[in-house]
């Protein structure tokens, strides 16, 4: 089932001031209100220098409605120190309308394409967000994450 849904440009162009010029930690996106496009979720967006940015992002997360994410990671590894990943992670709760999960599952694989991300981690309530172990799990190697000891 495909969406029909397109990626706005302004997307990528966040993408690309987060991958290249570290402008944010954490980038929401989301789909359009007319259900048209992922467009960037301007109210929620964590800047690198916040303090604890991960309990920031879980906090920022919707308690209705689905996002796509990009985590800016920073971890620590025994064989080569300090690092950075980009982490795309699916935020679809429970609680959000079936017709917007749908539109969100349909529509992932057009951000991700975009954005040339595979690293992913998908969420349905903020008890598995609330386990940041599951997201050191998908850095390979990670001592330390986001200053927390794994």
């Amino acid at each position: 089932m495909t969406s029909g849904v397109n990626v706005a440009k302004e997307v990528a162009d966040l993408y690309d001031d987060i991958k290249f010029k570290k402008t944010l930690k954490v980038a929401f996106f989301r789909i359009s209100d007319d259900k048209k496009s992922i467009i960037v979720d301007t109210e929620n967006q964590v800047k690198w220098n916040q303090e604890d940015p991960y309990s920031t992002f879980v906090k920022m997360l919707p308690e209705d409605d689905c996002r796509y994410i990009v985590f800016d990671v920073s971890y620590v590894t025994n064989d080569s120190g300090d690092k950075t990943q980009l982490v795309f992670i699916s935020w679809a709760p429970e609680s959000a309308p079936i017709s917007r999960k749908m539109v969100h599952a349909s529509s992932k694989s057009y951000i991700k394409k975009e954005l040339e991300l595979s690293n992913e981690w998908s969420l349905t309530d903020k008890a598995e967000a609330g386990d940041w172990k599951d997201l050191a799990c998908k850095l390979k190697g990670a001592v330390i994450v986001e200053g927390r000891q794994v």
